[in-house]
């Protein structure tokens, strides 16, 4: 999160609607993310927040399965969790289960996967903000209160409750810009932001980290987003871990919900999208962004690509 701005004394709104992954990736205030969309179909994005000077609430909805990589807000704590779905997020190469909530600390890297429609809440916390709530609970910092990467809920149905009563609590706030009338409402929806956020946090005993279940998982999505513009050779892969097809192929989907197959053909496909986005007509061909993305047949791409953006690659060029 930047440093305290003027214009945010009396808070910051945002609720926007985006058919494009890419324009996702922009509307999300302070964070450096980019978002693409991991299987064919209309993808539809919305994120709704409100900002002031020491905290940032976010929802952030995705409309089919997602990969979002980045960086959190700097000089900001994190805290991060989804709304049960029919698959676990995974975050790191770890699932994040129905009872856990993510601590990412200021400017932490960013890599998750949420399969299916996922409503992805986060509420970045300023630090000195942070370390006043630990003071409260009789914690030296917020680190020293919860040193892992982990909260878990003391409540069976996990955080769905705490969504819930966060999107209530943004329902109230008037339709107005900037939202807030003074400083002071601003400050008392800081104060019931945290003690919503943090009512269903288990203070008592912390679990242990669970360790990883497919270790092999991440360092297979490491290694396809590192080789993003080539097919999938499953046996460079398995040569690269050291493991067999069957382990890491088993182990993939189990964390991330889909085949390495579909995963590295997304990565692909969301690139050349980018490319053709970004580049000038004049100096490029449709041709040109699919070989530089592996695509050995062009009227395969045409086919493949309309079948996963809803339009053709000439039109993404020319638009």
């Amino acid at each position: 999160m930047n440093p305290p701005l003027p214009d945010l004394a009396h808070g910051l709104r945002i609720d926007q609607i985006t058919t494009d992954t890419a324009e996702m990736g922009k509307l999300a205030i302070d964070w450096r993310i980019d978002p693409i969309q991991l299987q064919p179909g209309s993808y539809r994005g919305r994120i709704r927040g409100i900002q002031t000077r020491r905290i940032q609430l976010g929802v952030c909805d995705h409309s089919i399965s997602t990969r979002i990589v980045g960086n959190a807000p700097a000089r900001s704590v994190v805290l991060a969790w989804c709304l049960p779905s029919s698959f676990p997020a995974s975050l790191w190469g770890r699932r994040l289960e129905s009872r856990e909530m993510a601590i990412l600390r200021a400017g932490e890297a960013i890599a998750s996967v949420h399969p299916g429609p996922t409503q992805l809440f986060t509420v970045a916390i300023q630090g000195p903000l942070a370390d006043e709530f630990a003071h409260s609970r009789g914690g030296a910092s917020f680190h020293s209160l919860f040193p892992h990467e982990r909260l878990t809920s003391a409540s069976p149905s996990g955080f769905a409750a705490t969504a819930r009563q966060l999107l209530s609590l943004l329902d109230q706030i008037p339709p107005s810009d900037p939202p807030f009338a003074n400083a002071m409402a601003a400050e008392d929806f800081e104060r019931d932001l945290i003690a919503i956020l943090f009512a269903r946090v288990d203070f008592i005993s912390p679990r242990r980290q669970r360790p990883h279940r497919c270790p092999y998982a991440r360092l297979a999505e490491i290694h396809l987003s590192q080789h993003r513009r080539q097919p999938l050779d499953l046996s460079t892969v398995c040569r690269h871990l050291g493991t067999t097809p069957r382990t890491v192929q088993i182990g993939f989907r189990k964390t991330f919900g889909l085949s390495m197959k579909s995963y590295a053909q997304a990565l692909r496909f969301n690139g050349a999208r980018r490319e053709l986005i970004s580049a000038d007509f004049s100096d490029h061909s449709v041709k040109a962004v699919a070989l530089n993305w592996g695509f050995r047949h062009l009227g395969r791409f045409a086919t493949e690509y309309h079948r996963w953006f809803g339009e053709c690659p000439s039109t993404t060029l020319a638009r």
